[in-house]
């Protein structure tokens, strides 16, 4: 709120006010016209943004994609006029960084897979009507809210920033309009007083008020514009001209975005490059050290800005999450999206897995999820071994993995991120053990329960391999057989109800890929030994009739 407790125990109103109030009370009934200016603000929602928002939960329920528990609040918020100030920033905020999206396959009708996921998200905030009301809305509320930020003092200090950088700019042949207003200062400076009470952790120790951060924004604005590049970090490119060196660049930047795509991880969505050059050199643009994470897209190794999820979230601010479990459903969500489909594997292993009590006297869950050099069962016309080299403490290093319930991801029992977590992995002579504490959840105690009664036995484990990770032969009574030799990522760890391999399935898609070009290898070579044995026929032939 605008009114602050001082260091000397009395009161101010907002960033730039005087300590001069008794009591908080105090300071907000002198100033309480910034309220009434609020509460004039008409946040009754359209109509088309209330038909959107219906269909988007609509879409959601029918599809079981698009948005998240946030997305599906502020849908309700909008069919219920519930709208608060607060929800309208964050409706714009949305807007501004998801409107990528829109170029997205599957985003309008005559497209394959709509509604996408994006879609569907974009229609829970109000759609194309919510992105326009909110904008509208939140230029009103920026306006009311910038006379309390903007002081006399202030306004007098940007006056003269502005007359000094356009008499220095006047006579530089620059590209592009080196010159500012006022109006573009003044929107610079509130947004660095806005982003200093949002995330003051990112803020430099040195730094000891929102206006001398908001008023160094402001001088990295203006060598940005004199200079055609920023110091560090980059804030305000709206506000530059369209011909400035740093559009030019964004412009490319986004166009190999197009190209090599984006992901959704933990509420932040950052574009996925071919090179770790490219994605060190976005994380530092974002305003980060420059540095990278690997994901995989399509079974592609391809890089994302920035060290990790954890440091992303801390530049580029943290998205609103309701609850800890909402959190939780969308990572989720997000590890297990469609994307890895087309290349993930899943095997079953009729071996035990129990209950026992561990030091502490609490229920765990011990079992394998894969066994080493043990052959499976018919897997639809070949038979697989998993070498004990396929799976290392790398590889579990290299993992996130969930142990789950049938591979759903809504049954989440434990948790097991680079190798640290309550999902314990390891492996030994035998194969990929587990081992995870029963969470007091409704469905942890029934897989308890059917464990002790017998109900369920198996287990199962989602994974890819590596490129190159598996051979192929045929024994002696001529079976197929697969030798997986180097697994790339682990997914989960499954208590499985129902061992069975479904023809339909996608578990054995990869697998059966690679017995046909096995096959049509074997095939190829018996053609060739046959020539070879027909042509060695041949010249036997014609030796013998020139010996006559």
């Amino acid at each position: 709120m605008p009114a602050e407790e001082c260091n000397n125990g009395k009161w101010k109103w907002g960033q730039t006010g005087e300590c001069k109030y008794d009591s908080k009370e105090e300071a907000e009934k002198d100033n309480q016209d910034y309220y009434r200016d609020l509460s004039d603000i008409d946040l009754t929602p359209t109509k088309g943004m209330v038909e959107e928002a219906q269909k988007g939960k609509e879409w959601r329920e029918e599809f079981g994609r698009g948005g998240t528990e946030v997305g599906l609040k502020s849908a309700n918020m909008i069919i219920n006029n519930e709208l608060t100030i607060e929800r309208v920033k964050k409706m714009y905020a949305y807007f501004q960084r998801h409107e990528v999206d829109k170029q997205g396959e599957g985003f309008t009708p005559d497209e394959d897979g709509f509604p996408s996921a994006g879609r569907i998200a974009w229609a829970l905030w109000g759609g194309d009507s919510g992105m326009s009301w909110s904008t509208k809305k939140r230029n009103q509320i920026e306006k009311e809210e910038k006379e309390e930020r903007v002081t006399e003092k202030i306004e007098k200090a940007l006056e003269k920033k502005v007359e000094e950088h356009n008499e220095e700019v006047k006579d530089l042949s620059l590209n592009w309009n080196g010159k500012v207003t006022y109006k573009t200062l003044e929107t610079v400076f509130d947004r660095g007083v806005g982003a200093y009470n949002t995330n003051p952790s990112s803020v430099r120790p040195s730094v000891s008020s929102p206006e001398q951060w908001a008023l160094a924004r402001v001088n990295s604005f203006l060598y940005a514009l004199k200079k055609g590049k920023f110091r560090s970090g980059k804030h305000d490119t709206d506000l530059l001209p369209s011909n400035h060196p740093v559009i030019i660049a964004m412009e490319e930047d986004k166009n190999l975005r197009k190209k090599v795509g984006s992901m959704i991880t933990d509420g932040i969505e950052l574009p996925l490059f071919d090179t770790k050059e490219e994605a060190e050199k976005m994380a530092e643009e974002l305003g980060g050290e420059p540095s990278f994470h690997i994901h995989f897209l399509d079974d592609k190794e391809v890089y994302m800005p920035f060290e990790n999820h954890e440091i992303a979230l801390k530049v580029m601010g943290k998205p609103e999450m309701n609850t800890y479990e909402e959190e939780e459903e969308r990572k989720i969500k997000n590890i297990w999206d469609k994307k890895f489909d087309n290349n993930m594997e899943k095997r079953v292993y009729n071996i035990e897995t129990r209950v026992e009590k561990d030091e502490n006297d609490k229920e765990v869950v011990v079992g394998y999820g894969s066994i080493f050099n043990s052959k499976s069962e018919n897997l639809g016309g070949f038979y697989e071994f998993i070498a004990p080299e396929a799976i290392t403490d790398e590889t579990i290093m290299a993992s996130d993995v969930r142990a789950l319930i049938n591979h759903d991801p809504n049954l989440i029992l434990a948790r097991s991120k680079n190798g640290e977590g309550n999902l314990m992995l390891s492996v030994d002579e035998k194969g990929l053990r587990y081992q995870f504490n029963i969470p007091e959840t409704s469905y942890g105690k029934d897989l308890a329960i059917n464990l002790k009664n017998g109900n369920i036995s198996q287990s199962s484990f989602a994974f890819t391999i590596a490129e190159g990770g598996d051979t192929w032969t045929t024994d002696a009574e001529g079976r197929d057989i697969r030798t997986i030799t180097k697994i790339n990522r682990l997914y989960d760890i499954s208590s499985v109800t129902y061992p069975a391999y479904s023809e339909a399935s996608s578990d054995l898609v990869i697998a059966q890929r690679g017995l046909q070009t096995y096959k049509e290898s074997q095939k190829k070579q018996e053609e060739e030994n046959d020539l070879v044995k027909r042509s060695l026929a041949k010249l036997k032939i014609e030796l013998i009739k020139r010996k006559k």
